[in-house]
């Protein structure tokens, strides 16, 4: 199981890698396709997977808004921001032991993609 999370984990390192490019196109079929990996790691029923789906394409605009912004201390509240309220969406719908790893997800993705240091 540790091995799938770590897989899954890499996974969503890469997808979410369009973070660093500031790509304003979502492309959500490839959100799609992440949710499914995530649903089936996370155990989620159709609908905690919908609106994970949702929250998740709305970090990823917030997040791209947020790294358009040249003033450093605002796009770090924005992030913050976002990462926040993605998290209340999360902490809502998903039981605790889903919650749980989401955040080690969440926290791995961030990590990877150099979006962690805006959140702190």
């Amino acid at each position: 199981m540790k091995k799938f999370i770590l897989s899954l984990v890499a996974v969503l390192a890469v997808s979410v890698s369009s973070f660093a490019a500031v790509n304003t196109n979502i492309d959500k079929a490839s959100v799609k396709s992440k949710m499914n990996k995530m649903e089936n790691v996370l155990q989620m029923d159709k609908y905690q997977s919908g609106v994970m789906e949702d929250a998740t394409i709305n970090l990823q605009e917030a997040i791209q808004d947020a790294l358009q912004n040249n003033d450093e201390a605002a796009k770090k509240q924005e992030i913050k921001k976002a990462v926040n309220k993605n998290l209340r969406n999360a902490s809502r719908v998903l039981n605790m032991n889903q919650y749980k790893k989401y955040l080690q997800i969440l926290n791995a993705t961030l990590q990877n993609n150099k979006i962690a240091d805006y959140t702190k």
